[in-house]
C-alpha cells in the first residue's frame, strides 16, 4: 500500500504565453479578434467560421508516447480542434482535415486538456494549429508537446496484485498500490499508460481486466498499432457496484487490433469521482478470472403484455468469466399479483463454461396493470453469485376481436403542429439486425416490412392518437439521383388515414462536393411541384410548402451565398407560378452556424435535426438530462443569435451504438419523463419566443432512428410512453384511453422472417435476391440472373442480408460481375456489435470493358476479416452514372 512514483515526462516544446514574444510568433490568424496577452493568456474572440491560430515552425521527431497538454477557460461549450502538420505545402499551409483531433471544450472555469495525436506516423511535426470553439470568447494558458519516457518492454499482461508495475497515468491523476491491486481515484477522464513497448496483436486474442469501481459508467481500451494510423479505441461499460467484475474482450471482434502494438492504455471517465481498483489488466492470450455470471434481457419478450394473456419473460444468463461454473441454483421470484404458468421457479444448473450464455424462458400472467417486480438470483452454495430484479410492465386488457384491416385512427390534437421526422432505413430484415443486440428497441410491429401501406396506417394511427399532426420523411436527392423513397411512395402514399396527418420533406442534402447547383435546385424543385407540394396532405406554413435542409453548408460551399439566395428565390418563383405563394425553408443549424448567412440566403426559419452533443461538456457518454438542458441552452443561443425564427426539435436521446459500435456516443439514463420534460422545455421557449406564431409548430426527432437511437415509436422497452408524453404536453385530450396493437385485433405479424444465413448468392429467384440496393443507389432488382442497381454517387453501397460467416473457415471471396463505369470495388464485413470500418474491408481494382468478370479477394490476408460475420457491404464502383450487374458472390474455404 503506498504512491509509487509516475512516469517521468519530458516537455518537447510549449508557448506559456506569457510575453509579446508569444504573440507574435503566433501570428498566423482567421476569424479571432482582440487577439493579445492578458495575465499571462493568449486572449480572443472568435468573429467568423473556421477560426484558427498557428504556430510558428519547430520540428519533434514523432513517437506515438508524445501528447499534447491545453490549459485553456472559454466561454462557450462546444468542440474545437488541434491540427497538426508535417509541411508548409498548399493546401491549407500543411494542415489537412486528416491530421486532427477534435476536442470538447467545456465552457467555464479553466480546464486542462490532454490528448495523444499518434502522430507517428508522420515521422516528424512541424507546426501546430489551434482551432477554438465558435462564437466563443477564450483565454490559452498554454500549449505544451510532451512525451511519455516507457521502459522497453514487450510485456502485455499485468497482475497487480503480484507485483506488476503500475500503469502510468498520463496527467496528473497517478495510480497507487493498493491490497487489491492499483488502485485509482480521480474527478477527471484519465489515461494510464502500460510500461510496454510492443507486442504481437494476433498473439493476444484477449483484451482482459478485473475492476472493483464507483463512479464511472464505461471505459476504453486505447492503443496504437504499427499498422494503422493514429489511435484505436474500445468502449466497454463498467458495473460500478463496488465488486469486483471482469471484463473479457474478444479481439476477434476488433479489426483495428492488428500488427504491432506500441501503445496501450485504460482511459476512465469519471461521471462524477471515480474510486476503484483494477487487479489485473491488459492483453492475453486467454480469458482471464474467476467464473462469475451476468444476466442480461431480462424482461418480458414481447412490447405490449396485457392482464390476463400468457407472456414470456426470458433471462440470458452468460459466464463472463475465465472460469467454469458448477452446480448453480437459478431462482425466480415474482409479485404477488403474477403466477408462473410454464417453466420452473427453481432450478439446477450444473455447468457454464467461459462465454458460454444460458437462455432461460418462463410463462407468467398477472391480474393488475401496473409494473410488477421480478427478481432472478443465481445460488453457488449459500451465496448469491448474480443477482438482478426488473419491473415488468402490464398494460390493461382490451376487446380483441379479429380486424380485417388497421381499426380507424380517432385522432387528438392542440394548437401546435408537431412534426416527427421519419428515416426510411428498414426496407429488410438485414437493416433490423443491427437490432439484435438491442432487443429493448425492437418496435411493437417487430421487424416490420416498412413500405407496405398497412404499416404506414399503424403508425399514422399511433401518430394522431397522440398529437402528432405531419411526418417529415427524410428525403434523399444528389444531383438528380434519388433513393430510399419506399415510405413516402410505397406507405403514406397508398395508406388509407394519409388524410389525417399532413407530411413534408427534410432533404437530407449530405451529399458529395459539387453536388448543388442552380440548375440541380431547379430541378429538384421541379421534383418537389410536380409530386408532393399541390398534395392536400403536404404540410405547409402561411399556405407554402415547407421544406427542411439538412445541410445548408452543402449549398453554400458549392453555389455561394449569393447563389443560394438566387436558387431559392428562383424556387420560390417556381412555386407561385404553380399557384402557391412561395417555398418555406427551413435550415438545420447548431449555435456554431454563421446564421447571417442563412438569413441573406433566405431562409424562413432555423430548426435541427438533433445535436447530440448538446450538454455533452466533452464527454463521450454523459446522463440524459444534461442533454434535455443542453437542448435547451442550445435553442436560446440560436435564438438569441438570429431575427429567424427558430423551430425547436426535441429528442429523446441519442446513442448509436447500433451501427456505429461501441465507441459511439451515448446518453445514459434515457426515459419518457425526460423526454416530456424536453418537450415542456420547448413549449415554454415557443410560449417566450415565438407567442404569436400561427402555427405554433415543434420538430421531435425521430419516428424511427433505431440505429441512432432517436425513436418514439412505440417499442419493446418503453411501449407507448414517449407518444403519451407529447400527447399530455401539446393536447387536452384525457389521460385515459387504450393504445391497440395489431395483436389485439389479430392482425399482422408485420415482421420479415429471419433469413436462413448464407455464404454464396447467386440471383436466381427475383423475390428474395438476399441483397439490396443501398446509399447512393437505385434499382436492386433481379434481371436475367443478376443482381441490377445503379449509382447516383461516389460512394454507392449494395448490402446483404444478414449473415454468419465464420472468417476463420472461409478465406476468400469470388464476385463475378459487370460494371460499365469506376476504378475501384471494396468490400466491407461486420459483425456482431462491430460496424463497418475500413480495416474491416479489401479495396479491388475494376475491369471496365463491357464483360463479366470474376474477382477473387484473398480475404486471409486481411486483418480485419475475423471472428464471426454477420453483414456485408459491396462497393462496386467509386463513381455516380454506373450500372452494376452482379451475377455471384461465393465465399470460399
Amino acid at each position: 500500500v503506498g504512491q509509487e512514483l509516475p512516469i517521468a515526462t519530458r516537455t518537447l516544446i510549449e508557448w506559456n504565453f506569457d510575453s509579446q514574444t508569444d504573440l507574435q510568433q503566433w501570428k498566423t490568424v482567421h476569424a479571432i479578434s482582440d487577439l493579445a496577452i492578458r495575465d499571462g493568456c493568449l486572449t480572443g474572440r472568435v468573429t467568423g467560421d473556421d477560426p484558427f491560430i498557428a504556430s510558428p515552425l519547430f520540428e519533434i521527431v514523432t513517437t506515438p508516447l508524445q501528447f499534447i497538454e491545453i490549459r485553456l477557460r472559454t466561454t462557450v461549450s462546444g468542440p474545437g480542434e488541434i491540427y497538426w502538420a508535417s509541411t508548409t505545402e498548399p493546401p491549407y499551409e500543411g494542415f489537412r482535415p486528416d491530421k486532427v483531433e477534435v476536442v470538447q471544450y467545456a465552457g467555464g472555469e479553466f480546464r486542462t486538456y490532454r490528448f495523444f495525436p499518434f502522430w507517428q506516423g508522420e515521422k516528424r511535426i512541424i507546426r501546430l494549429r489551434f482551432d477554438p470553439p465558435g462564437d466563443a470568447e477564450f483565454a490559452l494558458d498554454y500549449i505544451k508537446v510532451k512525451e511519455l519516457n516507457v521502459p522497453a518492454d514487450d510485456k502485455s499482461w499485468f497482475d497487480f496484485t503480484s507485483g506488476s508495475p503500475l500503469w502510468f497515468g498520463a496527467n496528473s491523476v497517478q495510480p497507487s498500490r493498493s491490497t487489491g491491486g492499483m488502485r485509482i481515484v480521480t474527478e477527471e477522464q484519465a489515461l494510464f499508460v502500460a510500461p510496454c513497448a510492443g507486442f504481437k496483436a494476433d498473439e493476444r486474442p484477449w483484451l482482459s481486466f478485473r475492476i472493483r469501481c464507483r463512479g464511472s459508467e464505461y471505459a476504453a481500451v486505447r492503443w496504437a498499432t504499427d499498422t494503422l494510423p493514429g489511435v484505436q479505441s474500445f468502449v466497454f461499460d463498467l458495473t460500478a457496484d463496488d465488486r469486483w467484475h471482469t471484463y473479457n474482450i474478444p479481439t476477434a471482434e476488433i479489426p483495428e487490433w492488428q500488427g504491432k502494438i506500441n501503445f496501450l492504455a485504460l482511459e476512465i471517465y469519471p461521471m462524477a469521482k471515480f474510486s476503484g481498483e483494477i487487479a489485473f489488466a491488459g492483453a492475453t492470450d486467454c480469458r482471464k478470472g474467476p467464473a462469475e455470471l451476468s444476466i442480461r434481457n431480462f424482461g418480458l419478450t414481447k412490447a405490449i403484455a396485457r392482464v390476463g394473456q400468457v407472456a414470456n419473460v426470458r433471462a440470458d444468463v452468460t459466464n463472463v468469466g475465465g472460469q467454469p461454473t458448477s452446480d448453480l441454483r437459478v431462482i425466480l421470484e415474482l409479485g404477488p399479483e403474477m403466477k408462473l404458468v410454464g417453466g420452473f421457479k427453481d432450478t439446477m444448473v450444473h455447468r457454464l463454461e467461459p462465454g458460454s450464455t444460458l437462455v432461460l424462458y418462463w410463462a407468467v400472467m398477472s391480474s393488475s396493470a401496473a409494473y410488477s417486480k421480478a427478481k432472478l438470483s443465481i445460488r453457488g452454495g449459500s451465496n448469491v453469485v448474480a443477482c438482478k430484479e426488473t419491473k415488468l410492465r402490464w398494460y390493461p386488457a382490451v376487446r380483441t376481436y379479429a380486424a380485417k384491416y388497421v381499426p380507424k385512427p380517432k385522432p387528438v390534437r392542440g394548437d401546435y403542429e408537431v412534426g416527427v421526422y421519419y428515416y426510411p432505413g428498414w426496407w429488410d430484415f438485414c437493416r433490423w439486425a443491427v437490432l439484435d443486440q438491442f432487443p429493448e428497441r425492437t418496435p411493437v410491429l417487430g421487424y416490420y416490412r416498412e413500405g407496405e401501406p398497412d404499416v404506414a396506417d399503424w403508425h399514422i394511427k399511433w401518430m394522431v392518437e397522440h398529437g402528432i399532426t405531419f411526418i417529415i420523411f427524410d428525403w434523399y436527392w444528389s444531383a438528380g439521383g434519388r433513393s430510399l423513397e419506399h415510405a413516402l411512395h410505397n406507405g403514406y402514399m397508398n395508406a388509407r388515414y394519409r388524410d389525417l396527418i399532413k407530411f413534408c420533406l427534410l432533404w437530407a442534402n449530405h451529399n458529395p462536393e459539387g453536388s448543388s447547383s442552380a440548375e440541380d435546385m431547379e430541378n429538384v424543385t421541379k421534383f418537389w411541384l410536380d409530386n408532393y407540394f399541390l398534395l392536400p396532405q403536404y404540410f405547409k406554413i402561411d399556405g407554402k410548402p415547407v421544406v427542411v435542409i439538412f445541410s445548408p453548408e452543402r449549398l453554400t460551399k458549392d453555389m455561394g451565398v449569393e447563389g443560394v439566395r438566387k436558387a431559392f428565390e428562383r424556387s420560390r418563383q417556381m412555386a407561385r407560378e404553380r399557384g402557391l405563394p412561395g417555398i418555406y425553408f427551413v435550415a438545420c443549424a447548431y449555435p456554431q452556424h454563421d446564421l447571417r448567412t442563412l438569413e441573406v440566403e433566405g431562409y424562413d426559419a432555423i430548426s435541427g435535426y438533433n445535436y447530440p452533443i448538446a450538454g455533452s461538456k466533452g464527454r463521450l457518454r454523459g446522463p440524459y438530462k444534461d442533454n434535455v438542458a443542453g437542448y435547451n441552452e442550445y435553442w436560446n443561443a440560436i435564438a438569441d443569435k438570429t431575427n429567424l425564427r427558430y423551430i425547436p426539435v426535441a429528442d429523446p436521446g441519442w446513442d448509436s451504438r447500433p451501427w456505429h459500435g461501441p465507441n459511439a456516443r451515448v446518453w445514459t439514463g434515457k426515459t419518457p419523463e425526460l423526454f416530456r420534460r424536453m418537450l415542456e422545455n420547448a413549449k415554454a421557449f415557443v410560449e417566450r419566443r415565438n407567442p404569436d406564431a400561427n402555427p405554433k409548430v415543434l420538430f421531435v426527432e425521430a419516428w424511427n432512428e433505431f440505429g441512432e437511437g432517436d425513436f418514439i415509436e412505440p417499442h419493446k422497452q418503453f411501449g407507448f410512453d414517449y407518444l403519451e408524453a407529447i400527447r399530455d404536453v401539446f393536447t387536452n385530450a384525457p389521460k385515459t384511453h387504450d393504445d391497440l396493437t395489431p395483436e389485439d385485433v389479430k392482425l399482422g405479424p408485420y415482421s420479415f422472417p429471419r433469413p436462413e444465413p448464407k455464404t454464396s448468392w447467386q440471383f436466381d429467384d427475383p423475390a428474395s435476391p438476399g441483397w439490396s440496393a443501398g446509399q447512393q443507389m437505385t434499382g436492386g432488382h433481379i434481371e436475367n440472373g443478376c443482381f441490377v442497381a445503379y449509382s447516383n454517387g461516389a460512394d454507392p453501397a449494395m448490402l446483404s442480408q444478414t449473415t454468419e460467416i465464420d472468417a476463420s473457415t472461409f478465406r476468400r471471396v469470388e464476385i463475378r460481375m459487370r460494371v460499365d463505369k469506376g476504378k475501384t470495388g471494396q468490400i466491407f464485413f461486420a459483425g456482431r456489435g462491430r460496424p463497418f470500418t475500413e480495416p474491416a474491408s479489401k479495396r479491388f481494382d475494376l475491369i471496365v470493358d463491357g464483360e463479366f468478370h470474376v474477382y477473387g479477394l484473398d480475404l486471409g490476408s486481411v486483418p480485419g476479416w475475423r471472428g464471426t460475420v454477420t453483414a456485408l457491404r459491396l462497393d462496386p464502383t467509386d463513381t455516380a452514372g454506373a450500372k452494376v450487374e452482379l451475377d455471384y458472390i461465393r465465399f470460399i474455404r
